[in-house]
């Protein structure tokens, strides 16, 4: 388990008829460090980690919970209080990433499965 600050990026990915690419991206903020702990599984296609996270944040800006109202594939970068960046998902993996807006602040809904440990 490690326990992250406030800052989250959010990097949509799209895929189109040429390929698999990065668009952008958004950040949002949480008001209180949160913990994350992806839990190993196994199943026919071998070994993964789950790492399905609800973190509650501060309200975003309306661009930012127009693009998420939806499931949408993304790379989730989360940072630790040292200033290092861990990723979650990849281009061609992503997680998937929903924000459902409170009044002052919102749910970020993480799903992901990886073949190795985000945290490493």
């Amino acid at each position: 388990m490690k326990e992250f600050t406030q800052h989250i990026r959010l990097i949509p990915v799209v895929t189109t008829s040429t390929g698999t690419f990065e668009e952008g991206s958004f950040d949002v903020m949480s008001d209180q460090p949160f913990s994350f702990d992806p839990a190993a599984s196994v199943d026919d296609g071998g070994a993964y980690w789950n790492c399905d996270k609800t973190i509650t944040i501060d309200k975003p800006d309306d661009a930012t919970i127009r693009c998420f109202s939806r499931e949408r594939s993304c790379i989730v970068v989360i940072f630790d209080s040292r200033g290092s960046s861990y990723r979650v998902g990849e281009t061609f993996s992503p997680a998937r990433a929903i924000i459902s807006a409170n009044l002052n602040t919102a749910q970020l809904q993480i799903k992901a499965e990886t073949r190795q440990n985000p945290l490493l």
